[in-house]
């Protein structure tokens, strides 16, 4: 792979006006293309950043589920808990899936191109750009994350929005400590 990459970007010119992509590399007349996928890493980037965002949400949301497995929360605990399950439910976006743009790349000159029929206006800037497999691992990664949050949900929202009745706190308790050890139970 001869083509410009900088760490997972693949470096390449993009022209604003009609969209052809290539790399400025000269043909050396030996190419042996194939197909190339690729997706703006300014995409790929904002999608990694709501990534993390789900990543958070679900180390939170673990934390409060290991913190119930343990033992029932005391009375002072209770209500810092239910603030934090709150805050651990609010839904964030799912990382968008960034365009899919098909490019041809040459392994021995290091071309990579994907003609337009020129508007004759070309200014074709550097867009650095990712491989659409790594691009796909992340939202598969996120799709996987938003799974467990969904498999939490049920303990943090009976945490979160549950108000025990007087003398009752024990009880309500005990539930929600079983009900986060069967969950603990299932992650193993």
């Amino acid at each position: 792979m001869l083509y410009r990459v900088t760490g997972s970007a693949v470096l390449v010119r993009t022209c604003i006006a009609c969209g052809a992509i290539d790399s400025g590399h000269t043909c050396l007349g030996t190419c042996r293309e194939h197909r190339l996928e690729l997706v703006a890493a300014d995409e790929h980037a904002a999608a990694g950043a709501r990534l993390e965002a789900l990543d958070g949400q679900l180390r939170e949301r673990r934390a409060l589920a290991e913190q119930l497995a343990r033992g029932a929360p005391s009375g002072d605990e209770w209500e810092a808990l239910r603030v934090r399950a709150r805050a651990a439910l609010r839904v964030l976006a799912a990382p968008a899936a960034g365009a899919v743009v098909a490019t041809w790349a040459c392994d021995s000159c290091g071309r990579v191109e994907a003609p337009q029929e020129c508007l004759g206006v070309c200014v074709r800037p550097v867009t650095p750009m990712v491989p659409a497999s790594e691009h796909a691992g992340l939202l598969a990664r996120a799709e996987a994350t938003q799974q467990e949050l969904e498999r939490l949900a049920p303990l943090v929202r009976q945490l979160a929005w549950t108000r025990t009745k007087v003398g009752r706190e024990n009880d309500a308790a005990r539930a929600l400590h079983t009900l986060a050890g069967d969950l603990a139970g299932a992650c193993r």
